[in-house]
């Protein structure tokens, strides 16, 4: 059964510090690539909101063994040590099949 990954953070308000964090995003990019890096992805969507400075991503997951698989990886241990990321909040998610599928939802 796919999966739906939310994960939540704080990020600086001070724009040299934003600056450092979205580098150190941007040097990983290539491991979100469906079907590169991690096992399972099938999309994220990257998301931010500036004025409440938070950042995060959506990810949908083939199933539960790929999403525990990127929980204990070393790519999310080093962002749970990253000191630019703060209040990181981890949530996994079962997709109600029907409705989603009534509403078109892109996850099938």
């Amino acid at each position: 059964m796919k999966k739906i990954l939310f994960i939540n953070f704080g990020v600086p308000k001070e724009e040299s510090a934003r600056t450092k964090l979205q580098a150190a995003i941007m040097s990983q990019m290539s491991v979100f690539v469906p079907g590169t890096g991690l096992k399972g992805l099938d999309w994220k969507i990257w998301l931010s909101n500036q004025q409440a400075n938070t950042g995060g991503g959506v990810y949908l997951f083939d199933d539960q063994a790929s999403v525990d698989a990127y929980l204990n990886s070393p790519l999310l241990a080093g962002m749970k040590a990253n000191p630019l990321v703060s209040n990181l909040e981890i949530k996994v998610f079962d997709i109600l099949v029907e409705p989603t599928k009534a509403s078109l939802g892109p996850v099938f």
